[in-house]
């Protein structure tokens, strides 16, 4: 690679690092306010929680949408049981 190829990378990481950094703080957001049905609730939420982090990990878009899916769907059945 070129120092001008290398310098053009680094400009790109330089624009995606906030992003990523904003996407690290709203899973550690979700974690937090969501830990109580995530430790009480059934042992699906933790596995939904434990597969949404794995697909965001693996930079799988189709099935980090498909697990955030299946979570909420999960949080929500475990809430509505509160009602």
């Amino acid at each position: 690679m070129t120092p001008a190829e290398i310098a053009a990378l680094e400009s790109k990481m330089d624009d995606i690092r906030p992003l990523l950094a904003e996407a690290d703080d709203l899973y550690r957001t979700v974690a937090t306010v969501l830990a109580p049905v995530i430790l009480i609730g059934p042992q699906s939420v933790a596995q939904h929680v434990y597969d949404m982090q794995a697909a965001y990990e693996s930079d799988d878009d189709d099935a980090l949408g498909k697990a955030e899916v299946a979570f909420r769907d999960s949080v929500r059945k475990v809430l509505g049981a509160f009602r």
